[in-house]
Order: C-alpha cells, then sequence, then structure tokens
C-alpha cells in the first residue's frame, strides 16, 4: 500500500510541476488567459487542431492526438496514442495514456488512465533518510497533519454550486439542493447526478468544485466537491427530423420538419441561405413544386450546438418531343431527342424509361437505360424516340415515362399522326 501511494505521489507530482511549467491552466474564472510559448501550439476556444507530434495546449478547443503531448483545460481531445493531462475536460481515450484530474474520459481502446486518488501520508525513505514531498493540501509538519481531522469538522455543511447556464429545458439534475435564494448547494459528500433530455448530447461537463465524471449509462455525476464553485454544462442537439429525404421528384411534394426537443424552435430557409442568419420558424409543412435546398437547424437557449440539416430537392423538367403529320406510305422516321433539363443543386438520377398507354407499341425507344444529369445541365443525348414504321393513317399516344431513383415519375405525353 505504501508504494502504491509513494508512486502516485510522483505521478501527481511530476503532473503538477509539467503543468506549472507551460502555464496550461484555465484562468480560476472560467476564462481563458492568454499564453504565448515557443515550440507549443495554443488550440483556442472552438478551434480544431490534429496533432502529430506537437505538444499542444487545449483552451475549450477540439485536439485529435496521434502521438504528441495535449494538457487539455476543458476542451475535448481523441486521444490515438499519445499523452494527455486532463484537467476537467473530455476525453475519448483509444489505447493510450491519459492524466485525469477531474475530467470524463472514455477509454476506447484500453488505454492506461490515471485517476486522482486518496493518498496516506509517505514516510522517510530508508535510503535516504528524507521525506517526500508532501502533496498539495498535504502538510510537512506532523502537528498540523494531526490538526487536519478537526479542519475537517470545520467544514460547512453545504457548498454553493453556481450554474453558468439555464439548462432546465436540457438535461435534469438530481441531486443539487435548491435554496431559498435561488442558488444550489451540495453537501461535501453529496452527489448529483447529470441526466441529459432526449435528442441531445452532452459534450462537456467542466467544474470549478469536485469532479465530473461519466457513468456506463451516459449519466454525469458531480462529485468530491471540496468548496463552492461552477458547474457549466455544453451540449449538442440532433438535426430536426425530417420525412422526405433529398432526391428528384415528379411532382409537388411536401416536407414536414420536427424538433427532438421539446419546446424548442425550428429556423429554416429555401433559398440555400444559413437558416441561423436569415432563418424564418417553421409552423407548418413547406410545399415543394420546383428545385430548391432547404436548410434547417434547432433554435435552442443555452449552450447547445446544432448540426445545420441541409436538403436539395430536385424537379428536373421533361419536354414533349414533337412530330410533323405523315401521309401513309411515309418513310422511315427519325429519332427526335427527348430533353431532360434539371435546375436544381444537385445530380438527377433516372433509374430507367419505359412507355405505356395504348399506343406504346406504336413508338421506338433508343435505349430503355436509365442515367444521370448534372446541376445546372440539360441532357438531349441520352434518350430519343420514334414513331414506329409503316403505321396506318390515325392518330397515335403513348405516356413516356422516365422513372427516377427516388421512385417518382416524370411523364410526358408522345402524339404522331399519319393521314391518308
Amino acid at each position: 500500500m505504501k508504494r502504491r501511494n509513494l508512486e502516485c505521489t510522483v505521478l501527481i507530482l511530476a503532473l503538477l510541476l509539467s503543468l506549472l511549467s507551460v502555464s496550461a491552466f484555465a484562468a480560476p474564472d472560467g476564462e481563458k488567459s492568454p499564453l504565448s510559448m515557443e515550440n507549443v501550439i495554443i488550440n483556442d476556444f472552438d478551434s480544431t487542431y490534429y496533432n502529430d507530434g506537437e505538444t499542444v495546449i487545449n483552451n475549450f478547443g477540439t485536439v485529435y492526438n496521434n502521438g504528441g503531448t495535449v494538457y487539455n483545460n476543458g476542451g475535448t481531445v481523441y486521444n490515438n496514442g499519445g499523452t494527455v493531462y486532463n484537467n476537467g475536460g473530455i476525453v475519448h481515450n483509444n489505447g493510450a495514456e491519459v492524466y485525469n484530474n477531474g475530467g470524463i474520459v472514455h477509454n476506447n481502446g484500453d488505454g492506461i488512465v490515471h485517476e486522482p486518488c486518496d493518498h496516506e501520508p509517505v514516510e522517510p525513505s530508508a535510503d535516504e533518510g528524507e521525506a517526500a514531498p508532501a502533496m498539495a493540501g498535504q502538510s510537512e509538519d506532523p502537528a498540523e497533519a494531526e490538526a487536519l481531522p478537526e479542519q475537517e469538522e470545520d467544514k460547512p455543511e453545504l457548498y454553493h454550486i453556481e450554474l453558468t447556464g439555464d439548462y432546465s429545458k436540457l438535461a435534469r439534475i438530481d441531486g443539487l439542493l435548491l435554496q431559498p435564494d435561488g442558488t444550489y448547494a451540495l453537501p461535501p459528500d453529496g452527489r448529483a447526478v447529470i441526466r441529459v433530455n432526449e435528442g441531445l448530447e452532452l459534450t462537456d461537463a467542466i467544474t470549478t468544485a469536485g469532479r465530473c465524471t461519466m457513468g456506463s449509462n451516459g449519466e454525469v455525476v458531480l462529485s468530491d466537491v471540496d468548496r463552492s464553485g461552477r458547474l457549466t454544462l455544453k451540449f449538442k442537439a440532433e438535426p430536426p427530423y425530417h420525412n422526405l429525404p433529398s432526391g428528384s421528384y415528379g411532382s409537388e411534394q411536401r416536407l414536414s420538419l420536427a424538433s427532438p426537443i421539446e419546446g424548442s424552435r425550428i429556423l429554416y430557409t429555401t433559398d440555400g441561405t444559413s437558416p441561423l442568419e436569415n432563418g424564418r420558424e417553421y409552423k407548418k409543412p413547406i410545399e415543394l413544386e420546383r428545385s430548391l435546398t432547404v436548410k434547417a437547424v434547432l433554435d435552442v437557449e443555452g449552450s447547445v450546438k446544432c448540426d445545420i440539416l441541409e436538403l436539395n430537392y430536385l424537379f428536373p423538367e421533361l419536354e414533349e418531343p414533337e412530330f410533323e403529320d405523315e401521309r401513309e406510305g411515309y418513310d422511315s422516321m427519325g429519332f427526335r431527342p427527348i430533353r431532360l433539363i434539371n435546375t436544381g443543386a444537385g445530380t438527377v438520377k433516372v433509374k430507367s424509361v419505359s412507355l405505356h398507354g395504348l399506343g406504346k407499341d406504336c413508338f421506338v425507344l433508343n435505349t430503355t437505360k436509365g442515367g444521370s444529369v448534372a446541376s445546372g445541365q440539360i441532357d438531349s443525348t441520352s434518350w430519343s424516340i420514334r414513331p414506329a414504321d409503316g403505321l396506318k393513317a390515325g392518330e397515335y399516344e403513348a405516356n413516356l415515362v422516365f422513372t427516377l431513383d427516388t421512385g417518382d415519375l416524370l411523364i410526358e405525353e408522345v402524339e404522331f399522326e399519319v393521314r391518308k
């Protein structure tokens, strides 16, 4: 037991010295202090850095670490082989080594995770005859060490926990005690369990008092509170639900949107611009009858990010081939091109081409195979049609049908008249 305590002591001392040497800690009030050092990469708030061997200080950004060293002050790190010193952020660890001081570690690859542990005083070394250095919060004076239990008795019954946002519509937090003045509190040995609402993902849980840990069921637990402090939660929302996938359509459609989060609004545009800037609130299904791009996003109060949903709807136009009237005994007619026009921001995909109706045997297609037409293009070479040979006097009609990849149909009538 003593040897294990010594190893933990040396480990934590090495960690503290490393962190202090690079000044990688976030400011106590949650604000990021400016850092400037040679040979060190500073990854700022909301930035992403792919680390292939450098030393990175991560200030609430995102780092994909492939072999370097990362000092993480509250952001997210995807660690694939390097070393991470984690001071309250989230680390996805795929087989590497993490020194974790109160953050959340998802250990996805049998990596090594060093968690804080309870330590006992370390006796003097038999070889050197000197006491091991005291850890943070541990006194070197035996008399003071004996007084520690009395100091613990002086701890307040409750520590105040400040929520840095209104999370009432985003998550349920059980265990925090609501005070008469509207603030929250937690006893020193208490636990607060954070359960995220449906449609949301918790991307960061940062506390300045105690530690946040991720449970196997996805819940986050705030525990080991040793002072009053703050709790900051960050979320990511699923994009709005929709009933109509992107694709090519031959008739009017209706798009319905729904929010995965109760009480949140949906903002959308139909001109391809950002709904965050130009969006209008969705209140009823959107009627679609021409090629357009729909973009939609959730408008949620609080620390919530949401991906923008983008849907491209294509309504291609099929032009009717025209034939001049002929008299009985006419020579074989030549093929006329079938023009397919794509005015949308995407590729029109055709599965097959066919003829239907009573007069379908009176016309000949050059091919029944499908194809594709790129955005903004007109195809007048892939498909063509002609009347059959040797028709008697009369009027002949058939339906030209293009079957699209969505299963929708483009239908155009073709006509030909033979006179006596």
